[in-house]
């Protein structure tokens, strides 16, 4: 029966490439005999994904990873050195700095363009038909900018779900502060489904670390050491990608056309009357544009 789960798991596109990682690394740091075969590449991930289906879930996750370091170590006593490879490298990295730069790229062209324009976009209100046409494309990259940076943080919740974080949220919060469906982030709750694991030598506790599930194939105290490690990384990776968010967001609110609005956290509709190319250049500069939304001010610039 997993067997025939199996075939239904997702392989992430993060997890194909730990794998090839981590084969590299065995291949340069201890010599070719320890570099895993093709054949054996296959058989762990399809052991990730049995993993995933014994724990009822429909995609590999970064804890059903922690087995590379068994699957792919070329001997027992080398396991701790490569788990040690593999933990950094559990969480999804998304392309914050690649969507940045697209994202700025298209602020500056916007603002060049609304200068242009004295901050029309529509021809109806007289500005050139190659103008607004340039202005609609760049509200048309914000918009998919925007899609892609939500579907990042999907994949990087999932990872942050695991490790008893919050998913990331919404504009003008910090990620993994504070309480969300009623348990405080970061704290250990109670033996169940979940529960609390002490580290330190020869009983001493260390912190004690959120187990949400205890995973079947792992030790608690390897578990909870991973989550522990890896929980600063998936923090600071969710609060840039909330700020890419935010920004893209303020720029996809000041290049819609005015009346028909835009979407922002909080589900409000948003519309931009009438902005200057001077104030839609500072205040995207600045970060803080004024926004006007149809139950007052939302922020100001």
């Amino acid at each position: 029966r997993i067997s025939s789960l199996e075939g239904a798991v997702e392989l992430p596109s993060h997890v194909g490439q730990l794998l090839l990682a981590t084969r590299d690394y065995c291949d340069t740091t201890w010599g070719e005999f320890a570099r895993p075969s093709d054949r054996r590449l296959a058989q762990s991930a399809r052991l990730l994904r049995i993993s995933a289906a014994t724990h009822g879930r429909d995609s590999v996750s970064a804890l059903d990873c922690l087995l590379l370091a068994r699957t792919l170590c070329p001997e027992p006593v080398l396991s701790l050195e490569l788990t040690n490879f593999i933990i950094p490298r559990l969480a999804p990295e998304p392309p914050t700095g690649t969507l940045r730069l697209v994202l700025n790229t298209a602020i500056t062209e916007a603002a060049a363009a609304l200068r242009q324009s004295n901050g029309e976009i529509l021809t109806s209100r007289g500005v050139p038909a190659l103008i607004a046409a340039k202005l609609a494309a760049l509200s048309a990259d914000v918009t998919a900018l925007c899609i892609a940076a939500e579907a990042e943080a999907r994949e990087l919740d999932l990872c942050a779900e695991e490790l008893g974080l919050p998913p990331a949220m919404p504009a003008g919060t910090v990620p993994g502060e504070g309480t969300r469906g009623g348990r405080e982030s970061g704290a250990a709750v109670g033996k169940g489904k979940g529960g609390a694991a002490d580290g330190g030598e020869g009983g001493q506790a260390d912190k004690r670390v959120t187990i949400v599930e205890p995973h079947l194939w792992l030790d608690l105290a390897e578990q909870a050491a991973a989550v522990q490690a890896l929980r600063p990384t998936v923090i600071q990776r969710q609060r840039a990608l909330n700020d890419l968010r935010t920004l893209a967001l303020r720029a996809q609110t000041l290049l819609a056309v005015p009346g028909e609005g835009t979407r922002v956290p909080g589900e409000r509709t948003c519309v931009v009357p009438g902005y200057s190319a001077e104030a839609m250049e500072l205040s995207l500069v600045a970060g803080e544009p004024t926004i006007f939304c149809n139950d007052g001010i939302l922020g100001g610039g």
